[in-house]
């Protein structure tokens, strides 16, 4: 996701400017914040896990400005993190997907950049982590890389009960799969990338 950070309202190459994205991503985050059942699950990318943990340490504030870009570049996530994060009814597991190759070889990340030997690790690490809480709900991207971390973890997950939900951000996603149900993104990812399907 590329805004420019020196000029907050600029547009990008006609996308978003840096003020668009802040705003979009912390409304949806909120609405998730608000709504979702305790144990729920987001599995995203950095720039949507920065916004959100830096709103969250702020106090969650109504006026977005005090969110500056100056801010944001203080915030870093790493591949395969996980932050827990009060919701309105319970806990809320925001995720960061696993290593990609992109971020293996300090690229600014592709659609389709997959995750590396190490994030297939990390992905499965997180799930082993979450094994003993029953997820209720996942928010995943639809990009490649949060579809694979998600699939990773859930298969740690003692039952299948999770409700996948791949709506998270999907207006402004530039997804490779471009699916709209979880069981469309397993068998659209599978089918691309068939060496990546885990036993």
């Amino acid at each position: 996701m590329m805004f420019e950070l020196s000029d907050p309202d600029a547009k990008v190459g006609g996308g978003e400017s840096f003020n668009d994205v802040k705003t979009r991503t912390i409304e949806e985050g909120k609405r998730i914040l608000d709504s979702a059942p305790g144990n729920s699950a987001v599995v995203t990318h950095s720039t949507v896990l920065k916004f959100l943990l830096l709103w969250n340490k702020m106090g969650r504030p109504e006026d977005l400005s005090k969110l500056t870009p100056e801010m944001y570049l203080d915030v870093s996530t790493k591949p395969g993190e996980m932050e827990k994060v009060k919701g309105a009814n319970g806990d809320i597991f925001f995720i960061r997907h696993g290593e990609t190759d992109d971020n293996a070889d300090g690229n600014l990340r592709t659609d389709d950049t997959m995750l590396t030997d190490k994030g297939i690790a990390q992905a499965s690490k997180v799930g082993n982590q979450l094994k003993g809480t029953t997820i209720s709900q996942v928010f995943v991207s639809p990009l490649p890389r949060a579809v694979h971390t998600t699939e990773l973890i859930l298969q740690q997950q003692p039952k299948k009960t999770a409700e996948i939900i791949i709506d998270m951000y999907k207006k402004r996603a530039m997804s490779a799969l471009n699916v709209n149900t979880w069981e469309e993104a397993l068998k659209k990812f599978y089918d691309e990338y068939p060496e990546r399907r885990t036993p």
